[in-house]
């Protein structure tokens, strides 16, 4: 279906972000002569380790098996953007021949300010600003935090977002209740 409205489209380009629409993307672009660009902005091997919709017994062969597919597919582009720099490194890890960095990060001047900051009490803060879940880092952060906090730093973490997973949220607040972090974590 895919295929079969992108070539009634007849577009000039094929902008894709996901990467099971690469397949998709090179068989248009094989079709109809017409420019492809692969936008990356995920490690899928991260992203697939943490779906519930991927069967747990096949997880670590898809998570062995991504990068090189993904290298394939992008190499049939005409162009790879990667949305920072850690997604391009990983890219060209993986065999991906040329890419270009092209960061989407916002632009904060656009922003407008808050009524009601936020008051944080720590001489630090770190803002989280997304999805609350495992593939997104969330893990990762509560724990540098902890750590952090074990260093006597003194830290404190803005999360903005929400969990996705039942799962992410239980985890996170079991651990910032095991590690006493709740006065340092605001939500």
């Amino acid at each position: 279906k895919a295929v079969k409205k992108g070539i009634e489209l007849d577009a000039d380009a094929y902008h894709v972000h996901d990467i099971e629409l690469l397949p998709i993307a090179a068989i248009l672009g094989e079709l109809t002569g017409s420019a492809t660009i692969y936008d990356a902005h995920e490690n899928y091997q991260t992203v697939l380790a943490s779906r519930d919709w991927v069967p747990e017994l096949i997880r670590p062969l898809l998570i062995r098996i991504i990068p090189t597919i993904e290298a394939l597919f992008a190499n049939l582009m005409d162009g790879v953007i990667s949305a920072t720099e850690w997604v391009d490194e990983e890219l060209m890890n993986a065999g991906v021949t040329d890419t270009t960095v092209l960061h989407n990060f916002p632009e904060t001047n656009r922003l407008g300010h808050a009524d009601d900051p936020i008051e944080m009490e720590q001489e630090y803060t770190l803002v989280y600003v997304g999805g609350l879940s495992e593939a997104r880092g969330i893990r990762q952060m509560l724990r540098l935090v902890n750590e952090l906090v074990d260093q006597s730093v003194d830290i404190g973490l803005q999360l903005v977002g929400e969990y996705g997973r039942e799962v992410d949220r239980k985890w996170a607040e079991e651990f910032i209740d095991t590690h006493d972090l709740n006065s340092r974590i605001n939500h």
